[in-house]
């Protein structure tokens, strides 16, 4: 039986009651339709006179066999439900004492700019999935699950430009099943799935001529934020990254920045890319591209692509905080200097990476990065564990895939000892067996002929999200 993803907060949210004529009743009236901004959530608003609560119940879905999920609400206030399929039909009752109502409501459409296919091969359980729009410019997000129904969005037509598929740099899932989502380089927000706004920041709080970029991450405590700042030196501009922490209303707590590490006026790196409209002609030297901690924010990885390297961080509570615990290269071909010797058994798989995204720590303590890879080192990008053991670095496993991915793209290891891989150019997740690149299940997006496809840069399974 499928499960179901259907909770309700309060919400002020306004809903449309011309699509579901309630049951009248002396005292009160609950009226419940689609919200006039998002057509997948249900807004069951109550009105009138009661002794007390009603509460309302989803009792019957049209195209998923759920559990009916309940709110109960005061006058003048809603229930927000979701996680319904597009133009679903369903019933609600509402209840308080002796008197009950109910009525029928139908979801709506997508909108035509937020429409995708998603392709499905195999069956595995696993997923949700949290993703950014692969179609067109409208900025949004989505929740998909294993069977490639769209569960949940939420789009952002303010922060909607015409490049980077709308300008979502980063989002992420947090232990308390809200969203993190950063716009436009610019802004951070924590939102909830009833598409409230519960905390922003600026990127520009941080330092005039900082931008938010690429990832964002949750704990229980704490959230940290990938930034960049623009650094002068004699020859030429540089940018470098850091890491801005916060508590879990986004309130500033500290900063780590890589400039007061090495040396900011360093030489090689290339000019413009994904800095060109910002920082004009600057040297991109480190291009951090993701950021992950421990549940205790004990541990802290960044990945820096353009030197090849993952580097490990004390917590900010820990008071080596905020040194530099460890250095691993995958290759010697940049500046960064690494503390570990790669092993290479003769009949093992090849060691290293480069160009490399998400890097993550498994329970086991071993490290997980994806590993871009290119077509001089092996024959196509791949998941890799690596176990670090003193100065020794060794590849244990390695989750291949057929193609190259260019950029982006995320490992997520499983319990089992498969891992769900990223192709962020090909907007697909691919279960993979370890040492095996056929695939045991995958989803992928396909748009609508002329409609721009974006990468998808991670296929997020948040543990948290209620599906």
């Amino acid at each position: 039986m499928p499960r179901c993803w259907m909770f309700a907060l309060m919400a002020g949210c306004s809903a449309n009651p011309s699509e579901t004529p309630p049951v009248a009743s002396p005292d009160w009236t609950v009226t419940c339709g689609t919200s006039t901004d998002n057509a997948l959530r249900l807004v069951c608003t109550l009105e009138g006179v009661t002794n007390g609560p009603v509460t309302v119940a989803i009792t019957e879905r049209e195209l998923l066999d759920s559990p009916a999920q309940a709110q109960t609400i005061a006058v003048g206030e809603s229930a927000v439900f979701w996680g319904f399929l597009p133009e679903e039909a369903v019933v609600w009752t509402a209840t308080s004492g002796t008197q009950v109502q109910t009525g029928t409501a139908e979801l709506g459409a997508l909108p035509d700019a937020l429409s995708v296919q998603w392709n499905i091969e195999g069956s595995a359980e696993v997923g949700p999935f949290l993703v950014n729009q692969p179609c067109g410019n409208t900025a949004a997000l989505y929740v998909v699950d294993r069977d490639g129904r769209i569960r949940w969005y939420q789009d952002f037509p303010e922060d909607s430009l015409p490049t980077f598929g709308g300008n979502i740099h980063a989002y992420a899932v947090t232990p308390d099943g809200t969203l993190l989502v950063g716009l436009q380089r610019d802004e951070l927000r924590r939102i909830a799935l009833d598409g409230r706004v519960l905390a922003r920041t600026f990127a520009t709080d941080i330092g005039p001529a900082a931008r938010f970029h690429h990832d964002a991450y949750a704990t229980s405590n704490r959230i940290y934020a990938l930034f960049a700042e623009p650094v002068t030196c004699p020859d030429a501009t540089y940018v470098l990254d850091g890491i801005a922490v916060y508590d879990t209303d986004l309130n500033p707590l500290t900063t780590w920045r890589l400039a007061d590490h090495v040396d900011p006026c360093l030489t090689g790196g290339p000019a413009g890319g994904f800095w060109q409209s910002t920082f004009d002609l600057a040297i991109d030297w480190s291009h951090a591209n993701s950021v992950w901690a421990t549940d205790d924010d004990g541990t802290l990885l960044v990945s820096l692509r353009h030197q090849d390297a993952v580097i490990a961080l004390p917590g900010p509570d820990r008071p080596e905080w905020p040194s530099v615990d460890w250095v691993l290269t995958g290759t010697d071909a940049h500046a960064l200097a690494g503390d570990f010797t790669w092993q290479s058994p003769a009949d093992g798989p090849l060691h290293g990476f480069d160009g490399q995204h998400h890097a993550t720590l498994t329970e086991s303590g071993t490290l997980t990065v994806f590993d871009n890879s290119s077509a001089e080192r092996s024959d196509g990008s791949r998941g890799v564990e690596i176990q670090l053991d003193g100065e020794a670095a060794t590849v244990v496993a390695e989750w291949p895939l057929d193609t190259f991915c260019a950029i982006q793209g995320a490992t997520e290891a499983q319990a089992d000892g498969t891992a769900l891989v990223t192709c962020s150019t090909e907007a697909r997740v691919t279960l993979v067996a370890p040492f095996d690149p056929e695939p045991l299940w995958s989803l992928s997006a396909q748009c609508d002929p002329g409609t721009a496809a974006n990468s998808i840069s991670r296929f997020t399974t948040g543990g948290t999200l209620p599906l």
